[in-house]
């Protein structure tokens, strides 16, 4: 991922809603991001870094959504899967609060689905399903 320039930054960000401005540096979305990468294994500051960087880039708009976990991937040096988890946590997270700011940037419906290789846990239940009966087609109607 290209390094912008300072100047070239700021121009964006000036030009950025409002409530994307406050997200880009909210002490929040700071810890939500510590958070995600400590929750997945991420200790390194310096790779820490570089995701909070691209996320920042994502909500300026200078880089896709679509490309962030290949990008963390590579330049925080994460497995696939782990970057593929925290990217997904991150657009849960981090960018779907802003989502209606966020899609004029990429003219897309930003945040509508998740990744298809992961998927929330389905509820362990410990009672089988239970069979709902409905009218039988093959009974005759009792008059």
């Amino acid at each position: 991922m290209t390094n912008y320039p300072r100047e070239q930054l700021l121009d964006l960000y000036k030009s950025l809603p409002k409530e994307l401005q406050i997200a880009i540096f909210s002490a929040d979305n700071a810890d939500k991001i510590l958070d995600i990468c400590k929750r997945n294994g991420v200790e390194d500051d310096k790779a820490i870094s570089e995701i909070a960087k691209n996320s920042g880039y994502v909500m300026m708009g200078v880089l896709p959504p679509t490309d962030l976990k290949k990008t963390i991937e590579e330049e925080a040096g994460l497995k696939k899967e782990t970057a593929e988890k925290i990217a997904w946590e991150i657009s849960r997270f981090i960018f779907l609060p802003v989502r209606q700011f966020l899609e004029p940037l990429y003219n897309t419906n930003f945040g509508k689905s998740e990744p298809s290789t992961i998927q929330e846990p389905a509820p362990k239940t410990s009672k089988p399903p239970v069979k709902k009966r409905g009218s039988d087609g093959y009974r005759e109607k009792i008059e």
